[in-house]
């Protein structure tokens, strides 16, 4: 009686090993495909301010 507990008790563990291993592993995924996006979006903010910026010294001088 005493083994059938243990490999049961051992399949749960090894059961939820694995299930908390794929869980680390979805929940990088996710965090880097984020932050992924975060980079993504914050570039081309700074590229349009950029470029706004550029446009700004240029009308700058033209009205002066």
């Amino acid at each position: 009686m005493v083994t059938r507990c243990e490999t049961v008790l051992n399949a749960t563990m090894a059961e939820m090993d694995v299930y908390h291993a794929q869980k680390v592993d979805d929940l990088k995924a996710i965090a880097v495909d984020h932050l992924d996006g975060e980079i993504a979006f914050y570039e081309q903010v700074h590229l349009t301010r950029t470029n706004n910026r550029g446009y700004y010294y240029m009308f700058h001088w033209i009205r002066s």
